[in-house]
């Protein structure tokens, strides 16, 4: 008689140690708080069906994993860490606050993501404790005033800045992140969307280039009667077209050591005049060079 052993298909092969040990790897590749079955069938080896047939369900496929405290895990609400965070010193809360920014890659952070990637403090533990703006600078984090209108030019030079940073034009999601201050909503609202914004941007350079042709003179007045025109090479103020010019031409990295944000966060590209400007020196491109800060600073006394 023909062997009529019942047998689930597609399992002959398969080990329940084989299936621990797929969906641990998946695990480590999607790196979240909960390994659902949906995203764990877009990496895995083994089918979600067959994963079911051997353990009964996905929690018990989880819990044979050893990944069922991971799935129970979840952030707790905003009234429970406000009940919570009473218990808690004033240094633990405000390392807490730090840290979660700190996660963000961020300099400053809202109650709103506070609440959503802290485990241990909401925001209204941070106001109740010390009222959230003064929370925020004992944390020695940066305080983004709520529902700041922004200047043209404050969102030019921040958008210079980080274009520096990533030595590439930033994404909306990069200019979101630090070392940018002024969120995507400011640029939409005031351009009418991210990319009139970044052509409004590349308007301004081209304007403020400091080439003769497309660029007037400042016009001072002396008396009521009478006007003198300064060019932009006799200011020692850089224009933002040129500052973007010279770092372009520089690939926005420190023409002496050449170190720059993209590789070390922590340096600041600085446009410096090779001839100071105090001896005669002219903002002209030929003049202008791209120094990192450290570079700036432990100049000559001879050169500014």
């Amino acid at each position: 008689m023909a062997n009529m052993n019942f047998k689930l298909k597609g399992m002959s092969n398969i080990s329940k140690d084989k299936i621990i040990e797929d969906i641990i790897r998946v695990d480590k590749i999607v790196n979240k708080k909960i390994l659902t079955k949906k995203e764990y069938c877009k990496y895995s080896r083994i089918s979600g069906n067959t994963v079911n047939n051997y353990f009964g369900s996905w929690h018990e496929a989880l819990t044979a994993a050893g990944l069922q405290n991971k799935s129970n895990h979840r952030v707790p609400t905003s009234k429970q860490k406000k009940q919570e965070g009473k218990f808690l010193s004033n240094e633990d809360i405000l390392k807490e606050l730090k840290n979660t920014a700190k996660k963000l890659g961020k300099e400053t952070i809202t109650m709103k993501e506070l609440d959503e990637n802290s485990t241990l403090i909401s925001g209204s533990t941070v106001s109740g404790r010390f009222g959230w703006k003064k929370g925020i600078e004992l944390a020695g984090l940066k305080i983004t005033p709520l529902g700041k209108r922004y200047s043209d030019e404050e969102c030019f030079n921040n958008l210079l800045n980080v274009w520096s940073y990533y030595g590439r034009q930033p994404t909306t999601e990069e200019i979101k992140k630090s070392p940018s201050l002024v969120g995507p909503k400011a640029y939409t609202k005031r351009w009418g969307s991210w990319t009139k914004a970044l052509e409004g941007f590349v308007e301004e350079v081209n304007k403020t280039s400091g080439e003769a042709k497309e660029i007037k003179p400042t016009t001072i007045v002396i008396e009521k009667n009478q006007k003198i025109s300064i060019k932009i090479e006799d200011k020692r103020d850089i224009p933002i077209g040129l500052r973007y010019k010279v770092l372009s031409r520089d690939n926005f990295k420190c023409v002496i050591c050449g170190d720059h944000p993209a590789s070390n966060p922590k340096c600041k590209l600085h446009i410096d005049h090779i001839e100071p400007f105090s001896k005669g020196g002219k903002t002209k491109i030929d003049n202008l060079r791209t120094l990192c800060d450290r570079c700036n600073i432990g100049k000559s006394d001879n050169i500014e």
